[in-house]
């Protein structure tokens, strides 16, 4: 590891597995060419570059196994910094790229958390009414403009030490 690498948490680790799990959708070990760049999608909050998904993928046929990703996407995160990490955060949200977290943003990320964890068999009585996350949205929206922006998400996160 050099010194601009940081070691990756027991979390991120874990992390990196269930992502792997969840895009395997045939469940044959291998994730597909757009599996592998979804997968990347959501851990990194980028794709995978043409060059790199041609190397890897020199076939249609290709997979990449789990070990194999689990290898490529932690040399990745933990050359991530603070800033990349923040930005991988704030673009899980923001899926359309647009620069800012708005009220069906807000909804559809706490709508997959908990159809992922309804899947992974855990159980619990976690839900966010439309008013909380209104209110949320309400409270934390600088410009009045129905939405968290880019540099808001990033204080908000460093005031409340979530990282």
């Amino acid at each position: 590891m050099s010194k601009f690498e940081t070691p990756l948490t027991v979390r991120m680790k874990r992390d990196i597995v269930e992502i792997f799990e969840m895009y395997d959708t045939d469940h044959k070990g291998g994730l597909s060419k757009l599996e592998f760049k979804l997968a990347c999608i959501s851990l990194l909050g980028f794709k995978p570059s043409k060059f790199e998904r041609k190397e890897l993928f020199p076939t249609t046929q290709s997979t990449v196994n789990r070990s194999l990703f689990v290898e490529i996407i932690s040399k990745k995160m933990m050359r991530m910094d603070e800033q990349d990490r923040m930005r991988q955060i704030f673009n899980t949200f923001d899926k359309e790229r647009k620069g800012y977290i708005n009220l069906e943003n807000l909804k559809d990320a706490v709508s997959s958390v908990l159809k992922f964890e309804k899947t992974n068999g855990k159980r619990g009585s976690h839900s966010l009414s439309n008013f909380a996350l209104e209110t949320l949205l309400t409270e934390y929206d600088e410009d009045r403009a129905n939405r968290i922006t880019y540099s808001t998400f990033c204080n908000l996160i460093f005031k409340k030490h979530l990282i």
